[in-house]
């Protein structure tokens, strides 16, 4: 008969007794393996974050270059509104808008005069209109140092300037403002 040989898988007798972990090798070999991993994943996360900050950096200059794009496109629009449209209106509705100023005055109190300054070459279309309301006591003067479009109205201690060239200059001014586009700075590094 033939005799079968199977593989023996016991301790051989010379070994010794059977420890309960892995051995001091293993341990060093592993902490060693998990400390380069952590500081390789340290290291992979500063460059990501560091990306992500030139990305958003980039996305935002980008947002700020198109905005200065289309707001330089707006510019020829509104300086003819400001330079042209604007003060056409604003002269041409300088005595609609006195009236309104003098209507809302005489809805707060009408016992106590008005004081209306102009131009001295306004006169002469103001005091005809003045004169057809005798009820509500109304004073034209003439100044001298005030524009063709400017009025002062005073009654009492209060007093309401009308400027439309101060109107038009301060739009020039926001609109100076608005059509300044950012710089992008380069950082070296």
């Amino acid at each position: 008969m033939l005799k079968l040989k199977l593989d023996r898988f016991d301790l051989p007798p010379d070994t010794g007794a059977v420890t309960d972990g892995p051995g001091p090798e293993w341990s060093a070999g592993f902490l060693a393996g998990e400390l380069a991993g952590r500081e390789a994943a340290m290291a992979e996360q500063t460059v990501i974050r560091s990306e992500l900050v030139q990305t958003l950096g980039d996305m935002a200059f980008g947002y700020a270059e198109a905005h200065g794009q289309i707001l330089a496109a707006l510019r020829p629009l509104f300086a003819a509104l400001v330079e042209k449209v604007l003060p056409a209106i604003l002269h041409e509705s300088f005595g609609a808008h006195l009236l309104d100023v003098l209507l809302e005055q005489a809805e707060k109190d009408m016992s106590r005069p008005v004081r209306i300054l102009l131009n001295p070459a306004h006169l002469p279309g103001f005091s005809p209109l003045i004169s057809q309301f005798p009820a509500f006591p109304v004073e034209l003067a003439g100044d001298p140092a005030l524009s063709l479009s400017e009025a002062l109205i005073a009654c009492g201690q209060a007093e309401t300037a009308i400027d439309p060239d101060r109107l038009l200059a301060d739009l020039r001014e926001c609109l100076t403002g608005l059509f300044t586009i950012p710089q992008r700075s380069q950082h070296n590094g």
